[in-house]
């Protein structure tokens, strides 16, 4: 069962100098099979304490490995939560220490169900100073990660002006430390995920989204023979 894009955030929400975030309209999460939300989230300066992140009061999870910070550019970080409640639910956040920050939810289907650690994978981050902000998503299983999908969130110290590799799910430039967030479907090759923006220090985390296993039907043959 290959992941299969849902529904992402109609429009990022974005405050300055503030210790939480609540939105009931951005986001409206279908009815399928094997559901996921992950929300990408950036933050000015370093990483706040205390995080707490939620959907319709159910607490996401921390992707392990897709977290960074590089000054200027602020931190960013995905979180994850499987078998989300379908609708249109409220996204909120909270954190210990006033931040700028830019957040966006994106949902899927057919996504492994048994833990979030086993359907979010692959974490990782990168740093760099230059006009493009990229990440490179190495499959690591093959054939099989043509069915899985990638997700990027990439924070900078100047703006970004578009997403050239990927699918946009919000660019925003309206707070000190400048955010934009990306997906891509999977591949079984390395791909990337990249922004480009004017010459700055740029951050970039990001995951891949692991399809349900499907487990085959077996059956039991048993022949009866008889000589007469």
């Amino acid at each position: 069962m290959a992941v299969v894009f849902d529904a992402q955030s109609s429009a990022d929400t974005t405050g300055a100098a503030a210790v939480s975030f609540s939105n009931s309209t951005n986001l409206t999460i279908g009815t399928g099979t094997n559901r996921a939300l992950i929300v990408l989230i950036a933050w000015s300066s370093t990483a706040p304490t205390g995080i707490s992140i939620t959907w319709d009061g159910v607490a996401l999870s921390a992707v392990s490995g897709a977290s960074s910070v590089n000054g200027t550019a602020g931190n960013t970080k995905i979180y994850g939560l499987v078998n989300p409640n379908s609708g249109t639910k409220t996204l909120a956040g909270s954190w210990t220490g006033s931040r700028d920050f830019y957040v966006a939810g994106i949902a899927y289907t057919g996504v492994e169900q048994s833990s979030a650690a086993n359907a979010f994978t692959s974490g990782n981050f990168a740093n760099g100073g230059s006009a493009s902000a990229s990440i490179g998503m190495d499959p690591a299983f093959g054939d099989t990660a043509l069915g899985n999908a990638n997700v990027a969130i990439m924070g900078a110290a100047a703006n970004f002006s578009s997403v050239t590799e990927g699918i946009q799910v919000f660019l925003d430039n309206t707070q000190t430390a400048k955010g934009c967030g990306a997906r891509i479907a999977g591949s079984n090759s390395i791909i990337h995920l990249t922004a480009s923006l004017t010459s700055a220090n740029w951050t970039v985390s990001a995951c891949q989204i692991v399809q349900a296993v499907i487990s085959a039907v077996s059956s039991d043959c048993v022949t009866l023979m008889g000589i007469g």
